[in-house]
């Protein structure tokens, strides 16, 4: 569970970071292993980074990471950052029987520590069999019954999913957006007019799919343009959005070398940003460091919807249909 106080609420914002996997509720082992990379988002240094495990007891005991392992693509995906490349870390705990809580925190460049993730983990170490010479055994056991409790979780989620498009879409904070207020299928709403930004750094599919959505937006009864490397206006008229078409490459690639971090956040304030990458990708990764400062997310697939959700992000599913449009050709 990530905590909920204002303080670590900045600290995340200060801070990109990733675990590859978060650590089980329930483990068979005396041990967990935890990586990922992490880097502050203006460059600023990173002293250390550590977790700490408190048992029922509330002992506590602290495990330093280690830091500084190869990460070629976080290097691709923030080029401006030269700590990037080298942000992974490994970081290996020890727990007690029974449950611990488990923090983990970074020591920032004023070398406070400052605590960016927390959670519960229960374990149940199976190693006394290793101990009595029965290292298959401990093996198997702790296969079978890791499985088990994830496969009785996923029935029980399943027992209860609903469709993902009405759970998407049903519980949509509302307020974040201009309420549509025809009937269905009606293309009447509070807004008028759109403005969708990209930067010419970006490739032809981008730029093409700007254009399908202001074709779109056009075939709804807005009034749409595509901006072509412009800085969005930081007051919007009303009864316009503005969108910015794959915010990682129009942030990276265009804005940065325009406005300072500071001014970037309040801009981005007023915009919606449309994602097109996959959940499990670097690219993915960079959009969720100006996401938490925009209007809302809108991404094209509800995978993507989905994923962005999961880190606490108002998001909206934007798809993709028809258009004429489509069938032209540009010929060289």
């Amino acid at each position: 569970m990530m905590t909920e106080s204002t303080e670590e609420k900045t600290v995340v914002a200060d801070y990109a970071f990733r675990f590859d996997a978060l650590p089980e509720r329930v483990i068979f082992t005396g041990q967990i292993k935890i990586t990922g990379w992490l880097l502050h988002r203006k460059g600023l240094p990173i002293h250390g980074i550590r977790g700490i495990v408190r048992g029922i007891l509330r002992r506590r005991w602290i495990f330093g990471a280690r830091r500084k392992r190869s990460r070629p693509l976080i290097a691709a995906a923030y080029p401006d950052l030269p700590e990037a490349g080298q942000s992974g870390f490994l970081l290996l705990l020890e727990l007690p029987v029974g449950r611990s809580e488990i923090t983990i925190q970074v020591q920032d460049h004023r070398k406070i520590w400052r605590t960016i993730f927390v959670t519960d983990v229960w374990a149940f170490p199976l190693t006394f069999l290793g101990r009595i010479r029965l290292p298959r055994v401990e093996r198997f056991l702790s296969t079978y019954l890791a499985k088990l409790i994830v496969g009785n979780r996923q029935n029980r989620a399943s027992s209860v999913k609903p469709d993902p498009f009405s759970q998407i879409e049903g519980s949509l904070p509302r307020e974040r957006l201009q309420s549509f207020r025809g009937q269905p299928g009606s293309t009447q709403s509070d807004i008028r007019a759109v403005d969708l930004f990209v930067t010419s750094k970006s490739n032809l599919f981008i730029r093409e799919i700007a254009d399908l959505l202001c074709a779109g937006f056009r075939a709804a009864g807005c009034r749409a343009q595509l901006l072509i490397d412009q800085i969005p206006a930081e007051k919007t008229e009303e009864g316009k959005i503005q969108i910015v078409v794959t915010p990682h490459e129009f942030f990276n690639l265009f804005l940065r070398d325009k406005l300072a971090w500071e001014k970037m956040q309040r801009l981005t304030n007023h915009l919606f940003l449309l994602g097109t990458e996959q959940p499990e990708s670097e690219w993915f990764d960079s959009n969720l460091v100006v996401a938490p400062h925009a209007r809302a997310m809108l991404d094209i697939h509800l995978s993507g919807v989905a994923a962005y959700r999961a880190h606490g992000l108002p998001c909206f599913h934007l798809p993709l249909g028809y258009h004429p449009l489509l069938e032209q050709s540009i010929v060289p």
